[in-house]
């Protein structure tokens, strides 16, 4: 099974004060991004999406809810790759 992996960049607190994702993850999808947010934070980065096993501990431990894992809608990698780092408001 394929998952998306979206993450409200603005919202998070970033892996330097937070980083619970990181280290939650059993499949290491996760690593810091190399861009700053507009708050000056480095929010995590799927950068193995391929290795999820939609096992949800990023979302569930997440305190501020800004990671969503999805079954892929048997979307190409180039739609999986644009919407796993989409910015934005939720909820």
């Amino acid at each position: 099974m394929k998952y998306s992996i979206t993450i409200f960049r603005e919202q998070c607190k970033g892996t330097g004060g937070c980083g619970i994702c990181l280290h939650v993850c059993p499949k290491k999808v996760y690593e810091p991004s190399d861009e700053l947010t507009s708050r000056g934070v480095y929010p995590p980065e799927p950068v193995r999406v391929e290795d999820c096993i939609g096992c949800l501990q990023c979302m569930i431990y997440c305190p501020d809810m800004v990671i969503v894992v999805e079954e892929a809608d048997n979307k190409d990698t180039t739609e999986m790759d644009r919407t796993q780092t989409e910015g934005g408001t939720h909820g």
